[in-house]
């Protein structure tokens, strides 16, 4: 299923993703338009890290087909990826060198794109308090919004999230959701993988629940919250597309 008013930016088709030969999920489909905005909703442990790490390319599909801007997707370093506009936002802020400063982390996720008009001080102010401070010495919130700040650096056209919201306080949070409505509000496209609910809810055009190795397209404006969202995931009704 892509987006009605867009062609597919990023696409796979019978999609088998896992590790060393042993499936997690698929096969399933998916389709996203330059523009278009995906949650993949479920608990720890169903494939959603998985997915992201294999539509970006940091792990190989086991079989089936996937494209970024209709080139295939070989599994090769992010880096590579990063370079045609495919970044992803890793859990642990894989992408932030804890040893250099909030400034030289910046430095060098810019050194080699064009983006002279990304400021990400201006985006994240608490980052500008600390400009030369250590990315290690960093709260869990602040080294978030670091890790976002250098992918948008990096001019991206599809934004791959895993857990933005993961060991953050409601205050930083809503910063975070803030920066990201934005994006959307911009129609940068992006695959956000969350445990809850809430922070994807109003954020993304689709919304997926992933389980049972595939993934069950729901309407956007479906109550995901309590009961409703435990009868959404143990549907046996998971259909790709």
């Amino acid at each position: 299923m892509t987006d009605s008013t867009d062609s597919a930016l990023i696409e796979a088709r019978g999609l088998v993703a896992g590790y060393r030969g042993r499936p997690v999920l698929g096969p399933l489909d998916l389709a996203l338009g330059s523009t278009g905005t995906l949650a993949l909703v479920g608990p720890n442990g169903v494939g959603k890290s998985t997915l992201l790490k294999t539509l970006c390319g940091v792990l190989p599909p086991l079989s089936g087909e996937l494209t970024f801007a209709a080139k295939p997707v070989a599994a090769s370093a992010v880096y590579v990826h990063a370079r045609r506009g495919l970044v992803l936002v890793g859990e642990h802020r894989a992408n932030v060198l804890r040893s250099l400063t909030v400034t030289e982390n910046l430095a060098l996720a810019s050194a080699h794109h064009r983006r002279g008009d990304f400021d990400a001080f201006t985006v994240f102010p608490r980052l500008g308090e600390r400009r030369r401070q250590q990315a290690g010495t960093l709260s869990g919130g602040e080294l978030q919004m670091l890790a976002l700040a250098m992918a948008l650096a990096l001019e991206p056209r599809c934004l791959l999230l895993d857990e933005p919201s993961a060991g953050l306080a409601p205050i930083v949070l809503a910063d975070v959701h803030s920066t990201l409505n934005e994006l959307r509000r911009r129609r940068l496209c992006m695959i956000v993988a969350e445990q809850r609910p809430d922070v994807v809810r109003g954020l993304c055009d689709r919304v997926a629940i992933v389980g049972g190795g595939t993934l069950g397209y729901l309407d956007p404006d479906t109550d995901l919250s309590g009961e409703a969202l435990g009868a959404a995931y143990f549907s046996t009704d998971h259909t790709t597309g």
